[in-house]
C-alpha cells in the first residue's frame, strides 16, 4: 500500500528532523514523543505497531487492504490523527514574533509515473482520502500521460473500443487531485540541447576528443539545415533523452572518417547520428536494422508512405511520425507534400527523425549505415 510506505518516510524524516533542528528542540521531548506517537497511531490504523522499515513495507500494505473495512477505526480518525500531528508539528515552527504567513508541511513525492500502475493509483486514491489536510501540501512530480495511464488501466471501459473516452476520465480524475498544475515547457530547441551536452563533454576530454569544440560547431551549423536552407527539426524534446543520444554520439565519434571536406563531414556526422538515435529510442528497430542494413529502404517506402498496412511490418506499425508525406500525383516525377500530424510530443514511439532521414535520402546509401550500425554499444 503506498500510503503505509508515504507515512513511514514522513515519520522518519520528522524523526531525523527533530534531533537536528532547534525549533523542535524547543517544543520539548514531551511534545515530540506525543508526535511520533501520533503517527504511530495511525499506524496501528493500518494494522501494525510500528512504522516499518522498507522491506516490510509492502507485506504490512497488503495485510492492510486485506482488513482496512473491518478497522474499528473510521477515516474521519485517521484524518483526527494526522490533522493534530501536522498542528502540533506547525505550532512547533512558528515564531511568535513573526508575522509570517501560514505555514505549511510540503511533502514531495517524485516521478510518480515510473511507480507501477497499480502502486501510483492506489497512492492517488490514499492521498484523495486519507490525507486530504489543512495546511499539508503535497508536490507530485509526474508524467502525466504515465499516470493517466495508469488510473485508465482501473477504470471500467466506457465503450467497447473508446480508448480516448476512457482517458479523459482518467484526466479528469487526476484533476479533482491536483488542485494546481504546473507544466514544464519542451526545450525550443532539442539541437542546441543536444550540442551543449556534447560540448561539455568534448571540453573535459581536452586533446582526446576525436573532434574538437570548432568541428562540434560547424557541424551542427549545418547537420540540421535541409537542402532548402530550413530547420530540420527532429530531436525529441526531453533533455533526459537528449543526454542519452548525447552520451552515445560520444562513444562513437571516433568512428567518423577524418576528412577535412565539409560536405563529406556532414554526410558522416548524419549517419553516426540516425544510428544513435535508432539504437538509443527503438531498439525493436534496431537490432532489425543492424542484422539486415537493406531495411533502410524500407524504412524510406514506410515514410514516404509508399507502405499500405497489409505489408507494413508491426515493427513500423508501433512507430508514429510526426509528420507525413502525401504524393503530388500532378507532377511528372515523384513529389510530395508534408502534412503535419500534430503528435503528443511526450510519447516514446514517436520516430523524430523522420525528417533527417528523408532529407539525407537522395545522398545516402544502405552501405554508408554499415561502419555505425556494426559498432557495439
Amino acid at each position: 500500500m503506498p500510503v503505509v510506505a508515504l507515512l513511514s518516510a514522513i515519520r522518519e524524516e520528522f524523526g531525523r528532523i527533530a534531533k537536528t533542528t532547534n525549533w523542535l528542540k524547543k517544543m520539548g521531548d514531551v511534545t515530540i514523543r506525543s508526535l511520533l506517537a501520533m503517527l504511530s497511531d495511525i499506524g496501528k490504523f493500518i494494522q501494525f505497531e510500528v512504522m516499518p522499515d522498507a522491506a516490510k513495507v509492502q507485506a504490512f500494505g497488503e495485510q492492510w487492504e486485506k482488513d482496512h473495512l473491518a478497522s474499528k477505526l473510521t477515516t474521519d480518525t485517521a484524518l483526527e490523527f494526522l490533522q493534530e500531528a501536522i498542528n502540533i508539528l506547525l505550532r512547533g515552527s512558528i515564531n511568535k514574533n513573526s508575522q509570517s504567513p501560514t505555514r505549511r508541511v510540503v511533502v514531495f513525492i517524485d516521478d510518480l509515473d515510473r511507480c507501477e500502475p497499480e502502486a501510483a493509483y492506489k497512492l492517488l486514491e490514499g492521498l484523495k482520502i486519507y490525507l486530504h489536510l489543512e495546511n499539508c501540501v503535497f508536490i507530485l512530480g509526474m508524467n502525466q500521460r504515465a499516470v493517466e495511464d495508469a488510473i485508465a488501466s482501473r477504470l471500467p471501459k466506457s465503450l467497447e473500443n473508446q480508448d480516448h473516452i476512457t482517458r479523459i476520465r482518467a484526466a479528469a480524475y487526476l484533476e479533482k487531485i491536483c488542485q494546481n498544475v504546473w507544466r514544464l515547457p519542451l526545450p525550443e530547441d532539442p539541437a542546441k540541447i543536444l550540442q551543449g551536452w556534447i560540448g561539455s563533454q568534448i571540453g573535459n576530454q581536452n586533446q582526446n576528443a576525436a573532434i574538437d569544440l570548432n568541428q562540434l560547431n560547424q557541424l551542427f551549423a549545418t547537420v540540421f539545415i535541409d537542402k532548402n536552407g530550413a530547420t530540420i527539426k527532429c530531436l525529441p524534446p526531453n533533455p533526459r533523452r537528449l543526454k542519452g543520444l548525447a552520451n552515445f554520439l560520444l562513444r562513437h565519434l571516433d568512428l567518423l572518417p577524418e576528412t577535412t571536406d565539409p560536405n563529406l563531414q556532414k554526410r558522416d556526422f548524419r549517419n553516426l547520428l540516425l544510428v544513435a538515435y535508432v539504437f538509443q529510442f527503438h531498439h525493436d528497430l534496431f537490432v532489425r536494422w543492424q542484422y539486415e542494413p537493406k531495411l533502410y529502404s524500407l524504412l524510406l517506402r514506410w515514410l514516404r508512405s509508399e507502405l499500405s498496412d497489409e505489408i507494413k511490418p508491426i515493427f513500423l506499425k508501433a512507430l508514429q511520425l510526426p509528420e507525413s508525406l502525401i504524393r503530388d500525383a500532378s507532377t511528372p516525377t515523384p513529389s510530395y507534400n508534408v502534412q503535419p500530424n500534430y503528435p503528443d510530443p511526450g510519447e516514446a514511439n514517436l520516430f523524430w527523425i523522420a525528417p533527417l532521414l528523408l532529407d539525407m535520402a537522395e545522398q545516402h546509401v544502405a552501405a554508408d549505415f554499415i561502419p555505425y550500425l556494426k559498432c557495439q554499444s
